[in-house]
């Protein structure tokens, strides 16, 4: 996989960080539909593994949450 794709359904208020080893973020989204290229500042990441969050909202009340995940990707060549 070339990108990295979140999906889900009845997601209302969303933002993904995704950070580099030192806990600077690289990468924030607050659309489900964008998508993660494996690039910051338009450079390719090294090979590694890259922890994200995500936090997020349900589109009504029977999901209203707030909810959070976390979780990493990693980046193999």
């Amino acid at each position: 996989n070339d990108q990295f794709i979140i999906y889900g359904k009845h997601i209302g208020k969303y933002k993904l960080i995704i950070f580099n080893r030192w806990g600077e973020i690289i990468y924030e989204s607050h659309s489900i539909d964008n998508v993660w290229d494996g690039k910051y500042l338009g450079n390719e990441m090294p090979i590694g593994t890259y922890p994200w969050i995500i936090e997020y909202e349900g589109d009504s009340e029977k999901y209203k949450g707030p909810y959070r995940l976390d979780g990493s990707v990693t980046i193999v060549k």
